[in-house]
């Protein structure tokens, strides 16, 4: 695993065994649970299987009835993580437990700790954890680490979106209507649409990283074409998973009528909804400026309205 991005951890346990890393962020994957088992009688975890965000799992050791399972919730980060033999240091033979604490206040402690038996901690970088480094002899757990983010500056995920071309999503819809006789001369209609416009950027990675997580995406806008309406590109911005704006849009228009006409003025408008799949590359830099980039799928979801026009027809 990349010293770039993982926290350096010793194994602890014995020296028997293949020792593996389970870590997938680089396929865009996050831990999404650890189940840990192990029995009351034995001084040893017996145990692992890990769930990641695509609910792929990977089952190491054995898996017996007892055990117990961590679901990190958004933002949260481990601030304690300790590791125990299963004997005293130097006749280690396995994992003895796990002891650890989030920033949420959850605990999270599988195993069973021999009395006099030697904690060792484990640095936690961010905090965040990404997998497990694990030796097994398919009925026990040899040796064990835990792959921590390192601590990071910034998380980016830079987003292109293929938007429709056709239309797609857009409903005109009228505003206001007003009639107008040839005996009112003058007619003017003024007023203001008031909207909410928002967008939202969906990713798994996403909900790991909490408030960390920024996008660099464009907000779409409407145009008015010939025979209807179309999305519109615009530029790049940096934004929260989460974009949302109140907007008024005014008009004002007026004229004089014609000796015997009637008029319809209509403010018009259009509103347009999204939800279309996209595919973007994260960048995580971390404090001494190395980068993690991985790419992700994710799906962008927005409420946009148009400028309103106001047309006029003649009535009989």
């Amino acid at each position: 695993m990349s010293s770039d991005y993982i926290v350096e951890n010793d194994w602890v346990g014995g020296h028997r065994g293949e020792k593996k890393e389970y870590c997938k962020i680089e396929q865009g994957l996050t831990l999404k649970s650890i189940r840990v088992y192990y029995d009351d009688n034995k001084y040893y975890i017996r145990g692992i299987t890990l769930t990641w965000s695509d609910n792929t799992t990977d089952e190491i050791g054995k898996a017996i009835r007892d055990g117990l399972s961590f679901f990190p919730e958004p933002d949260e980060r481990f601030n304690y993580f300790i590791l125990y033999n299963n004997h005293e240091y130097g006749s280690a033979e396995r994992l003895g437990k796990i002891v650890s604490t989030t920033t949420l206040g959850h605990t999270f402690n599988p195993g069973r700790k021999p009395d006099g038996n030697l904690a060792h901690n484990m640095a936690l970088g961010s905090g965040i954890l990404l997998g497990m480094g694990v030796a097994t002899d398919g009925d026990s757990i040899l040796a064990a680490k835990p792959l921590f983010l390192k601590q990071y500056q910034s998380i980016l995920s830079d987003v292109d979106l293929d938007l429709p071309t056709n239309g797609e999503g857009i409903s005109p819809q009228d505003v206001k209507t007003w009639h107008f006789k040839s005996s009112d001369a003058e007619w003017s209609v003024e007023g203001e649409h008031e909207v909410t416009e928002t967008s939202t950027w969906t990713q798994e990675t996403e909900s790991t990283f909490g408030v960390d997580f920024k996008v660099l995406g464009e907000i779409p806008g409407i145009v008015s074409v010939e025979g209807g309406f179309n999305w519109q590109r615009s530029s790049k911005q940096t934004h929260g998973t989460e974009h949302s704006e109140k907007t008024t849009y005014r008009w004002s228009l007026g004229g004089t009528l014609a000796k015997g006409q009637n008029l319809r003025v209509t403010a018009k408008t259009a509103q347009g909804v999204l939800e279309i799949p996209y595919t973007a590359e994260i960048t995580i830099t971390m404090k001494d400026g190395k980068e993690l980039k991985y790419k992700e799928g994710g799906t962008y979801s927005n409420v946009k309205w148009a400028d309103v026009d106001v047309v006029t027809e003649d009535e009989a």
